[in-house]
């Protein structure tokens, strides 16, 4: 209870009134190009801490060119990218790339109770 109780405040104090972004497509998508000129687009901004939670076949964005692209981008735009532990495991028998934290669906949840505003980037279909 104590640590979750600490990760709630960590949350608190890191992303409230960021930009949690949810990206749900997968590589080569339109949806998945426009999550990343997002992202790409708060670089030197002055706005609160972003997030990006890459899940189900949005996780493969963690992996190769495409993880180096969005690793790029978050860095110039001071984002912290997470990708989904169950949907990464069904995927892949590696680590992402260093870029991306290994996440649960919990602590996105815990997230969107904090931050200021949530943008959704779903499959093209």
């Amino acid at each position: 209870m104590v640590s979750l109780y600490r990760h709630v405040l960590t949350a608190m104090m890191t992303s409230q009134g960021g930009l949690l972004m949810l990206v749900r497509a997968g590589p080569g998508s339109a949806r998945a190009a426009a999550a990343l000129a997002r992202i790409e687009a708060l670089a030197g901004d002055d706005c609160p801490a972003a997030l990006v939670f890459f899940h189900g076949p949005a996780v493969a964005l963690a992996w190769g060119e495409e993880a180096d692209r969005w690793a790029m981008a978050a860095s110039a735009a001071k984002a912290r990218l997470w990708v989904c532990s169950s949907a990464w495991q069904r995927r892949f028998r590696t680590e992402p790339g260093p870029a991306f934290e290994v996440s649960s669906l919990a602590r996105f949840w815990t997230e969107a109770l904090v931050c200021g505003r949530i943008e959704c980037f779903g499959d093209d279909q």
